[in-house]
């Protein structure tokens, strides 16, 4: 599947759960800190890349 493209529509789960896909920066900020939490990798690798998802 990696590759692949996938298309979704969200309008049922907007319309029956009030839910809404959020921006993609700012889904990649937020796990590249929970990771950084965690000590997955260090804080100034997390920098970095939060940079290049702002860029």
């Amino acid at each position: 599947m990696i590759g692949r493209y996938a298309w979704y529509n969200v309008e049922k789960t907007q319309r029956d759960f009030g839910l809404s896909p959020r921006p993609l920066e700012e889904t990649l900020r937020d796990a590249l800190r929970w990771l950084s939490d965690r000590g997955e990798f260090s804080g100034e690798l997390t920098n970095r890349l939060e940079t290049r998802v702002r860029s």
